[in-house]
This record gives structure tokens, C-alpha cells and sequence, in this order.
């Protein structure tokens, strides 16, 4: 029912819940990549790209992605997730250090 009175509130609150299960699937790969289960980060950073694209989280999924790689010794990876950052993110907090990492392991 697009015209419905309550079409609109009704598309709101989807997007607040897209928006939260994005969320928490970066929490989870954050709380991945602070453990050590750097696969299962990339996973689950992964999962929100695919998912959750134009969620506002999709900047910290690429950090965390970026940073599992470098991690498990995938330089070529890691540089392409951070360049996928730099072009949608140019002003991210996250990309002075990313760089910073990056560069050391290629």
C-alpha cells in the first residue's frame, strides 16, 4: 500500500533497522578483529559491503577489512580495500593510519 498514511513512516523504520543490522554486523567483525579471528572479520566486513551498501557504516566495515589483511599478511588485499576507502571516504579519520600500515607491509 504505497500510498498508504503510513507508507512513509513505515519505509523510515526499515531504514533505521537496515542501518542497525549493519551496525551490528561491524560490531561483530570489529570484535573479530580485536580477537584474532581476522577471516572471520573480513567475513563479516565483507557481508556489510555486499548487504548493507549504502549503510553508514560501510567506512568502518573497509577499516576493518583493510586492517585484518594487513594483519594476516595480505598487503595486495589490504591495499584494495583501503583504496576502495580512500575513493568513497576521503575524509575518514581511519585513513592516515591505514596508510601508515599499509605502506609498511607492502
Amino acid at each position: 500500500f504505497p500510498n498508504s498514511q503510513y507508507a512513509e513512516d513505515s519505509r523510515q523504520r526499515i531504514l533505521f533497522l537496515h542501518n542497525s543490522l549493519a551496525a551490528y554486523e561491524v560490531h561483530v567483525a570489529d570484535y573479530y578483529l580485536r580477537r584474532g579471528a581476522y577471516v572471520a572479520a573480513v567475513n563479516r566486513a565483507t557481508y556489510v559491503l555486499e548487504t548493507y551498501a549504502r549503510s553508514p557504516v560501510v567506512e568502518d566495515a573497509l577499516s576493518i577489512m583493510t586492517q585484518a589483511y594487513i594483519r594476516m599478511g595480505m598487503p595486495q588485499l589490504a591495499a584494495d580495500s583501503l583504496r576502495v576507502l580512500e575513493r568513497n571516504y576521503p575524509q575518514s579519520p581511519e585513513l592516515p593510519k591505514l596508510n601508515a600500515l599499509v605502506k609498511g607491509t607492502g
